[in-house]
């Protein structure tokens, strides 16, 4: 039986129900579980490599989907995606399907409070309701762009799959990146919170210290695109990605 929480956020999803961006094809799985109303579509490898895609040796699909009611637009987050192209591709790691989604969610859907998160599994609420729609059967890292990441000095947060914290927690590998992370100012215009995320999920690591500006760096200040080689090497070796031909 459901829960009314998320009951309600079943509800708010279907209610918006509408069609596809661009066509349904894949889409299947994502409806029946709970995301009928996200408009959805594959971006063109056009859309994130306009010079062409690169041959490197690992491929990385993912799921963005950019919340309704929220300063995140289809153009911003493909900015976010291009960005995140970009960086990872110097460890060896190319985009290949990438779903994009516009997700109808309620005003208490986009933020989470990791202040309030569940003492059993760490994830706020929201985090666990919306992961748990997910289909089961998700290979690939699933990034919400929302509006506000509260209860932490961090922007964005994310969260590795079940298997590395037990079945309790069944919200996959998923990323949550509030808006301020998109605009605020930084030294390295190249930076991309979604990049930042992305790479805990791969290198299954956490911040690193130090003098040199880097992706993963615990100061905020100190994020830049460039990625560390111990972080690149961590990256070569995730599950999450496939060797391409």
């Amino acid at each position: 039986m459901l829960s009314a929480r998320r009951a309600v956020v079943l509800l708010c999803l279907a209610s918006a129900a509408s069609a596809s961006l661009a066509g349904t094809d894949g889409f299947a799985p994502w409806t029946d579980s709970g995301f009928l109303g996200a408009d959805q579509r594959w971006l063109h490898p056009d859309e994130i490599y306009p010079r062409g895609v690169p041959a490197l040796p690992f491929e990385l699909d993912a799921t963005v989907m950019f919340a309704r009611g929220t300063p995140w637009t289809q153009a911003r987050a493909v900015r976010q995606i291009r960005r995140t192209a970009g960086i990872l591709g110097a460890c060896g790691v190319r985009l290949g399907r990438i779903r994009l989604a516009r997700l109808p969610l309620g005003p208490d859907r986009r933020r989470i409070d990791v202040s309030e998160s569940d003492p059993a599994t760490g994830v706020p609420a929201a985090v666990a309701e919306l992961s748990a729609l997910l289909p089961a059967a998700t290979p690939h890292p699933v990034a919400f762009l929302i509006a506000r990441v509260a209860g932490t000095e961090s922007l964005a947060v994310s969260y590795r799959a079940r298997d590395e914290r037990g079945p309790g927690a069944p919200y996959l590998n998923t990323a949550w990146i509030g808006y301020r992370a998109h605009w605020l100012p930084r030294k390295d215009e190249e930076y991309s919170a979604l990049a930042h995320e992305f790479a805990h999920l791969l290198c299954r690591c956490g911040h690193t210290a130090g003098p040199t500006r880097h992706l993963l760096h615990s100061a905020r200040n100190f994020l830049a695109s460039t990625v560390l080689p111990e972080h690149c090497r961590r990256i070569a070796s995730s599950p999450l990605l496939t060797v391409t031909d």
